[in-house]
């Protein structure tokens, strides 16, 4: 992507993705996609004249400098959270309103694209959000809308967590690492695979070496007529999987709702290895339990399974 917005870095020129910050802001809301930018990008933190920005988490940002930075910029991040402090800012605005216009990536999470929507910079375009009474009910949130609804007037509202439109980017606040991905996707900055990789990473699962990270092993573990099961067994069976759990090769577990069989989804590479790990469930040791082991492969986006890549 362009590069009158980029800086050098002992090398090749590296591009530069501005994030904004103000207090108030959800600042976690925007870190995920923080953290897939920044080994290929050069972050800085804009901040109204530069000063510093007490964020809701309630620590304090210093940013890299003022709004003024945005003239030019090629990405920009923008948090969700409260928008009072920034509402009525017409330079804010105004930049915000250029850069959509330009063809610049722009990516709002949250309240974030309501400070976008306040800009003219979604007039036309689909987007998502939660400044809805769907998501924020009256009489709770009546404030909320009622400054959100004239703003967002212009703009199509989209019932999905993550909505591009153009070289726009916007989210609801619990898809925020998923906005990561695809704002990372729509920068050039990561390709598909390693993209998802990374929101494996962030949301906490672990990929195994040799393991492919669509595949998994559903095993239906089937009460056996006549078997009595002990407390011993189900307390083993228990400690089986927390041991699964603590390694990463549990990916779900439970009864199903008959409770005549239990439902285990595994992380290996192998039928071979689903099928030494299930002979040392104390349920099937035992012979209260019947294993039935099958390979599911997940269907998403990131494998192309489902038509969109988001």
């Amino acid at each position: 992507m362009a590069s009158r917005d980029s800086v050098r870095s002992g090398g090749p020129l590296t591009p530069t993705t501005h994030v904004l910050a103000w207090p108030g802001c959800a600042w976690h809301e925007i870190t995920p996609a923080i953290a897939f930018l920044a080994p290929h990008r050069t972050i800085r933190v804009l901040g109204a004249g530069g000063a510093p920005v007490r964020v809701a988490e309630g620590y304090t940002l210093a940013p890299d400098g003022d709004w003024q930075e945005l003239s030019g910029a090629t990405e920009v991040l923008l948090p969700g959270g409260d928008v009072q402090a920034v509402w009525e800012d017409a330079t804010l605005a105004r930049l915000l309103r250029d850069r959509a216009a330009s063809g610049a990536l722009v990516g709002g999470v949250c309240n974030g694209a309501l400070v976008l929507a306040r800009a003219g910079a979604l007039d036309g375009r689909r987007c998502t959000h939660t400044s809805t009474p769907r998501y924020a009910p009256s009489p709770t949130w009546d404030a909320l809308l009622a400054v959100a609804g004239p703003a967002l007037s212009g703009s199509v509202w989209v019932d999905e967590d993550v909505v591009v439109d153009g070289t726009i980017v916007t989210a609801k606040p619990w898809a925020a690492l998923r906005f990561a991905k695809t704002f990372a996707r729509a920068a050039g900055a990561l390709p598909i695979e390693q993209a998802a990789a990374k929101a494996r990473y962030l949301a906490g699962v672990r990929d195994l070496a040799e393991a492919d990270p669509y595949e998994r092993w559903a095993v239906e573990l089937a009460q056996i007529p006549g078997a009595v099961t002990t407390t011993e067994q189900i307390l083993g069976h228990v400690r089986w999987l927390d041991a699964l759990e603590a390694d990463g090769r549990l990916a779900l577990a439970g009864p199903l709702p008959d409770d005549a069989a239990g439902l285990v989804v595994l992380r290996v590479a192998t039928r071979a290895d689903a099928e030494a790990l299930v002979s040392t469930d104390p349920f099937v040791r035992g012979g209260v339990r019947r294993a039935t082991i099958r390979r599911w492969r997940l269907s998403c986006s990131d494998n192309g399974h489902l038509g969109r890549i988001v």
